[in-house]
C-alpha cells in the first residue's frame, strides 16, 4: 500500500478542491438551462402548453411528463444538439437523488474525480512509472478548469471522463494488437465512447481526429486499418443522422445566428455588453490564443500576464534556444559557446521577469522532451509512443481549433478555456510522464520543477480562489457574487406561505441585456415561472399566474386579498 500513497495524496487533495463550497452558490444560465433539457423542458417553455397557454397553471402543469422526442428538441432549442448523453444520465440521477443544487452537481464531481483515477491508471500503465502516473494525476486535480468544471451542472466533465476511456482503449487496441491478441471487443467499446463522446458535445471530435493522426503513425498497422474505418464509418453515420434527424438538426443554424449576434456584439462601441466580446484582430487572437496555450497546463498558467507580453515570450524563447544549441554542442564543438553570447542581453531585457522567465522557461523545456521521447519512441516502436502523441496533439489541436474558429467567424467567442477544456486529460498524461523523464535524467530537472512549483503556486491557487469568489476571468465571474440558489429559497419561502386559495403571481416581463440588445424574442418571459417550479413538488397544486407588467416582483396574493411581496429579483442580482 505504500507504494499508492502519492496518489491517495492526490485523489485527497482532489477530492477537497472538489467537495469544497459544491453548493454554496446558485445555478448559473447554463446549469439552469441543463435543469430544464434534462427534463425534457424547453428554455422558455414551448413545449409547455399547459402554461403558456393558460392564466393559471401550478406546478402539476410544469411536470407534465415528457416524451423522448422532448429531450432531444429541449437542446436542439437551447443547446444547439449538445450534452445529450450528459441530460440523460442526469435525468436517471434525479430520479434517484433528488435535483438540489449538490446532487445535481455532484454527478460532475465524480465523473472527475474518476477521470483522474483513470489517468493515473493509464499513465502507471503505458509509463511503468507510478510516480509518473502521480504527477499526471496531480496536474489533472489541482487544474483550476478541471476544479472549476466539477462544481458545474454542466456536460464538460463527463466528456473528459468519456473520451479518457476512448483514449485509454485506442492505447489498449495498440498494445494487445502488437502482442497477437484478439481486439474486436475493443473496438466495440472504443466505438460505443467515441459515439457517446461526440453526441456529448461536437468539440470532442479533437480526440479521435489525434487518435486518427496517431495511428498513421503506427507502424505494422495493416490488419487494423478495416476496423479503424468501420468505427469511423459507425461514428460518422451517428453524427450524420445526429445533424439531420436528431437534437443536433438546428446546431448549424443555431451556431449561425449565434455567431452572427456576438460579432454584432464585438462591434459595439457603447453598453454593458461591448467589452464582452472582441473582434478577431491579429492582436486579439495572438494575445488570447498564446495565454490559452500557455494556460493549458498548472506549470506555466498565468505566465502570459507575467512576462508582460508577446515579446517578452520571444526573447525567453530565443534564450531557450540558445541555450539548448549551447548544451548540444559545446562538448564536440568550441564554437558552441558563441551562442552563450546573445543570452546575456536577453537576460538584461527580462531582469524585471526573471521568475516568471523560470517558469517558462521550464515550459519549454518539457515541450522539447515531449518532441524528443515523440521521436524516440517512434523509430524505437516504443509501448508509450501513443500516450505520447495522443497528448501532443491534444496539446495542440484545440488551440489551433480555436484560432481557426475565432478568425472564420469575425469574434473572439471561441476563445476562452472551457472550449480547450478537453485538452487537459491528455495533457495531463504527457506532461505527467515527461517530466518523470526530466527528472530522472537529472538531478537538475527536479531542483527546478521544486522552484516552478514554487512560483506556480500563488497564480494557481489564486485562481481557485478566485472562482470560489466568483471572481474568475476563466469559469465564473459575478458581482456582487452568487449566494445559494434564489429559486430555491423563493421555493421554501411559497410552501411556507401559501395556503389553499391563495394564487402566486411570477414575474414575466424581465429580459436580460442580451435579450434586450437583439429584442428576438417574445416581450413575455417564461423564465422565472421554469426556474421557480423546478423546485416546486411535481404533484402540488399551488396556483400560479405570470404577471407580465412586472419584471422582478414575486407576490402572494392571498386569499382575503392580502398582497405579500414574497421575493425581489432586482433586475440580474439574483438572475445567474
Amino acid at each position: 500500500m505504500v507504494k499508492y500513497i502519492p496518489f491517495v495524496v492526490v485523489f485527497l487533495i482532489a477530492s477537497f478542491l472538489r467537495f469544497y463550497n459544491l453548493d454554496n452558490r446558485g445555478l448559473f444560465t447554463d446549469e439552469k438551462f441543463t435543469m430544464l433539457n434534462a427534463n425534457g423542458i424547453w428554455v422558455g417553455g414551448a413545449n409547455q402548453p399547459e402554461i403558456l397557454n393558460n392564466q393559471f397553471f401550478t406546478p402539476e402543469d410544469f411536470w407534465k411528463p415528457k416524451k423522448p422526442i422532448d429531450f432531444t428538441e429541449a437542446i436542439a432549442h437551447s443547446d444547439f444538439g449538445t450534452h445529450i448523453v450528459y441530460n440523460t444520465i442526469l435525468f436517471f440521477w434525479m430520479k434517484v437523488f433528488g435535483n438540489s443544487d449538490y446532487t445535481v452537481r455532484l454527478l460532475g464531481l465524480l465523473f472527475n474525480l474518476i477521470t483522474i483515477v483513470l489517468i493515473y491508471w493509464a499513465v502507471n500503465k503505458y509509463s511503468r512509472s507510478r510516480l509518473a502516473a502521480a504527477f499526471a494525476a496531480l496536474i489533472l486535480a489541482v487544474d483550476p478548469l478541471n476544479v472549476a468544471m466539477s462544481h458545474i451542472a454542466r456536460s464538460y466533465t463527463l466528456s473528459f471522463l468519456l473520451m479518457s476511456i476512448a483514449t485509454v482503449l485506442f492505447f489498449e487496441i495498440i498494445e494487445k494488437f502488437r502482442n497477437g491478441k484478439n481486439v474486436n471487443w475493443l473496438f466495440i467499446f472504443y466505438g460505443l465512447m467515441v459515439g457517446l463522446g461526440l453526441l456529448n458535445h461536437y468539440l470532442n471530435f479533437l480526440v479521435p481526429l489525434s487518435h486518427g493522426l496517431t495511428f498513421l503513425f503506427i507502424k505494422n498497422k495493416k490488419a487494423l486499418w478495416g476496423r479503424f474505418i468501420l468505427t469511423a464509418v459507425f461514428c460518422g453515420g451517428l453524427m450524420f443522422y445526429w445533424f439531420n434527424w436528431g437534437g443536433g438538426h438546428t446546431a448549424f443554424e443555431f451556431l449561425k445566428d449565434k455567431n452572427e449576434k456576438h460579432l454584432k456584439i464585438a462591434k459595439m462601441t457603447q453598453g454593458s455588453l461591448k467589452d464582452l466580446i472582441q473582434l478577431s484582430t491579429p492582436e486579439n487572437v495572438t494575445k488570447k490564443s498564446i495565454a490559452l496555450f500557455f494556460d493549458s497546463t498548472i506549470f506555466s498558467a498565468g505566465i502570459f500576464n507575467e512576462m508582460k507580453g508577446v515579446m517578452y515570450l520571444i526573447y525567453s524563447f530565443l534564450i531557450f534556444a540558445f541555450g539548448l544549441i549551447f548544451l548540444r554542442y559545446y562538448k564536440k564543438h568550441r564554437l558552441a559557446y558563441i551562442f552563450i553570447i546573445p543570452i546575456l542581453p536577453l537576460l538584461f531585457l527580462l531582469k524585471s521577469v526573471i521568475p516568471a522567465l523560470v517558469v517558462v522557461l521550464f515550459f519549454y523545456a518539457t515541450l522539447y522532451f515531449i518532441v524528443k521521447n515523440l521521436l524516440e519512441h517512434f523509430k524505437s516502436e516504443n509501448h508509450d509512443f501513443p500516450m505520447l502523441m495522443v497528448g501532443f496533439l491534444m496539446l495542440v489541436l484545440p488551440i489551433l481549433f480555436v484560432v481557426y474558429d475565432a478568425l472564420k467567424n469575425g469574434h473572439t467567442t471561441s476563445l476562452i478555456h472551457r472550449y480547450i477544456g478537453i485538452s487537459t486529460p491528455f495533457v495531463a498524461m504527457v506532461f505527467g510522464f515527461s517530466i518523470y523523464k526530466m527528472i530522472v535524467k537529472s538531478k537538475i530537472f527536479l531542483v527546478w520543477l521544486l522552484a516552478v512549483i514554487g512560483l506556480q503556486f500563488k497564480p494557481v491557487s489564486t485562481e481557485i480562489t478566485n472562482y470560489f469568489n466568483d471572481r474568475s476571468e476563466m469559469n465564473a465571474f459575478f458581482i456582487p457574487a452568487r449566494v445559494p440558489n434564489p429559486y430555491k429559497n423563493l421555493a421554501d419561502l411559497v410552501l411556507k406561505n401559501y395556503s389553499p386559495g391563495d394564487t402566486l403571481s411570477i414575474p414575466g416581463k424581465h429580459k436580460n441585456e442580451y435579450v434586450a440588445t437583439f429584442d428576438d424574442v417574445e416581450a413575455v418571459s417564461y423564465l422565472d415561472v421554469q426556474y421557480l417550479n423546478l423546485y416546486l413538488p411535481k404533484k402540488s397544486k399551488i396556483l400560479q399566474t405570470l404577471n407580465k407588467t412586472e419584471a422582478d416582483k414575486v407576490y402572494l396574493h392571498k386569499k382575503g386579498g392580502e398582497k405579500v411581496l414574497l421575493f425581489d429579483f432586482e433586475g440580474i442580482k439574483y438572475r445567474y
